[in-house]
């Protein structure tokens, strides 16, 4: 049965009640609305059949749109929504992307999930940020590096007024509405956690086992679109797995590849021989990187980080190792943090940059 708005509920609660329905009836024809009233109602209702409903109890029902937060689309459009992204690049990947979350005309649906694959810091988030500005739809990033946070945002059961109700969590309400949701990291999750995608991938229903049977199934709304995002299954990338075959041949794969030269730098310092040593430096960085097998990640939003701080009148060194170098202590070995500094040195020159 489709949600009621809480008018609706109370109508029916009393229409129900005045033909002397049970409240075990008023379970099984009410559906997943039942568990939205509150326990002092389901206590008012489970009195004498002829027992008239005081106005005051009724208006309990419209505690469920506290209790349960049930946002609309225009809610999800206004909060989830991201701003066009400033001088975004326009790459294939953008192109294959607005092809494959097109929607067929036979079938009304999007063609395919989309899976993006690609080293950190080649764009996939940026990517989908930018689909979902272009097409006004709201985006919700699942982080799939802890399959709680996963779980939770199915849903969950919550205290209230003596009683439990199930709310259904923020990802449940974004399937049902046309949205773009990202499995972000997807290949870290455990391969006995990465079933759950299954169905909602080839079917696209999404079973919520922890849920009251009425609310068990999430039927996906026709124009939400899929996306999975990962990093090569590497050393260098802790935590991801290879994929199962059969999660794989339930979606397209996008291909990330490194920027082109003329794409890595967007936002200008106004010196126009620091710009093209940043473009200098980000390629050097990322050979080194691929080379060497070191545990670091360099990515456009480093280097447009170093700029605009080199813009806002930030000394180079400082903008340099702040902005990407300095990242290596969280990730790597001081002998890896040297090997940037050092080509920090050789591109930017020893008078400008100093150890």
């Amino acid at each position: 049965m489709a949600r009621m708005s809480p008018e609706e509920l109370k109508t029916t609660l009393l229409k129900l009640h005045q033909e002397g329905v049970s409240v075990e009836e008023m379970s099984s024809r009410l559906g997943k609305n039942y568990y939205y009233i509150s326990a002092r109602l389901k206590e008012a209702l489970a009195g004498s059949p002829t027992q008239i409903i005081p106005a005051a109890v009724v208006a309990n029902v419209d505690e469920r749109k506290t209790e349960i937060a049930v946002p609309t689309s225009k809610e999800l459009a206004k909060h989830f929504t991201p701003a066009k992204v400033y001088n975004y690049i326009i790459r294939k990947v953008d192109t294959d992307i607005s092809f494959w979350a097109g929607l067929d005309k036979e079938t009304d649906l999007p063609r395919k999930p989309i899976a993006l694959i690609g080293e950190s810091g080649s764009g996939k988030n940026f990517a989908v940020d930018n689909y979902a500005a272009e097409n006004n739809l709201p985006l919700l990033v699942v982080p799939c590096d802890d399959s709680q946070v996963l779980r939770e945002l199915l849903g969950y059961w919550r205290a209230s007024n003596g009683t439990t109700i199930w709310c259904e969590g923020l990802l449940a309400q974004f399937l049902c509405q046309p949205c773009v949701v990202l499995f972000d990291e997807v290949n870290c999750l455990p391969a006995g956690k990465l079933f759950m995608l299954h169905e909602l991938l080839a079917n696209r229903k999404l079973f919520v086992k922890d849920a009251p049977s009425e609310q068990s199934i999430v039927h996906i709304h026709p124009h939400a679109r899929i996306f999975l995002a990962m990093n090569p299954p590497e050393a260098r990338y802790s935590g991801t797995n290879r994929l199962n075959t059969a999660l794989t041949n339930r979606v397209v794969f996008v291909e990330f590849p490194p920027f082109k030269t003329e794409e890595i730098l967007t936002t200008s310092t106004g010196n126009e021989n620091i710009d093209q040593q940043l473009v200098q430096f980000y390629m050097e960085v990322s050979r080194i990187i691929k080379e060497q097998k070191l545990r670091i990640s360099i990515s456009k939003r480093n280097i447009d980080t170093i700029a605009k701080a080199i813009k806002g009148n930030l000394d180079l060194a400082t903008a340099v190792t702040q902005g990407f170098i300095n990242s290596a202590l969280a990730t790597a070995s001081t002998v890896e943090r040297d090997a940037l500094v050092n080509t920090a040195i050789l591109i930017f020159g020893a008078s400008n940059f100093k150890k």
